[in-house]
């Protein structure tokens, strides 16, 4: 993880309640998101393949369970939105997602660094989301479906609110700089914007506003200028005493920070 030394910011906050996605089984081969219409590849032995990223994205392509024959390798998006941020060794909902085993996944995600060479997966262990070289092996999930997107995805209103269509979500469009978590709680719930009602985002929010098609920030720059390239705090707590997950904006690796 990161350090609190480093500056990490506090993001933005929406009115929406918060609360787990629901997953359901669908037979003994994918799980269903109820809420968001994604449908996951499903193995309770844990033979989860083990690919190399362009591999990885091939064998989603050609793979076939039941009647569906439309899968594709997730996103950092994605993927992450399976993750039980309050779990560990694997951070999943056991009950659905049993045999996921605590190891690297691979995303569909470009590094705009490098494309063909960097790569981005996601850490069941607990959780991070990180880049990597698209030549090492790593293993795979696929998925079908989810949520449709919108023509015009942000919309920035003249209070300094943004909200997101894809989501759902309402943010604010500027942030502020804070070093721990705990004056990122303070500063959301004492704001004043738009009749107040704020609060820092969940990780899995957070993530949402990762671009995979810029860096440093990595964030619609007309939606959100003046992002600091760096982490930004969320309110998912971290592990045996750690501040809690964040999201780095200079690329969009997530991590907690200790």
């Amino acid at each position: 993880g990161g350090s609190p030394g480093t500056g990490v910011t506090p993001a933005w906050g929406s009115f929406r309640p918060v609360g787990p996605p629901l997953h359901e089984r669908v037979g003994a081969l994918l799980v269903s998101d109820v809420e968001r219409g994604w449908m996951w590849e499903q193995r309770d032995d844990g033979a989860y393949a083990t690919a190399t990223r362009d591999e990885a994205v091939a064998y989603c392509a050609t793979l076939e369970r039941g009647t569906y024959q439309d899968f594709r390798l997730p996103t950092r998006w994605e993927l992450p939105s399976i993750v039980d941020y309050y779990a560990e060794g694997p951070a999943v909902e056991l009950e659905v997602f049993a045999g996921t085993p605590s190891e690297r996944f691979w995303t569909s995600s470009p590094n705009v660094v490098d494309v063909a060479a960097l790569g981005w997966t996601v850490d069941f262990s607990m959780g991070v989301v990180d880049e990597e070289v698209t030549t090492a092996e790593h293993r795979v999930r696929c998925v079908r479906g989810g949520p449709a997107t919108p023509t015009t995805r942000y919309v920035v209103g003249a209070a300094g609110t943004v909200d997101d269509a894809l989501t759902g979500l309402t943010w604010t469009s500027a942030s502020l700089f804070t070093q721990y978590s705990a004056e990122a709680q303070f500063h959301c719930q004492t704001l004043a914007l738009d009749g107040g009602g704020w609060r820092v985002p969940e990780v899995h929010e957070l993530q949402s506003l990762v671009s995979d098609a810029v860096a440093a920030p990595s964030i619609d720059g007309t939606a959100f200028p003046g992002t600091t390239v760096g982490p930004y705090w969320s309110t998912t707590p971290g592990f045996s005493g750690s501040d809690g997950w964040a999201v780095d904006f200079s690329m969009g690796s997530v991590f907690f920070v200790d």
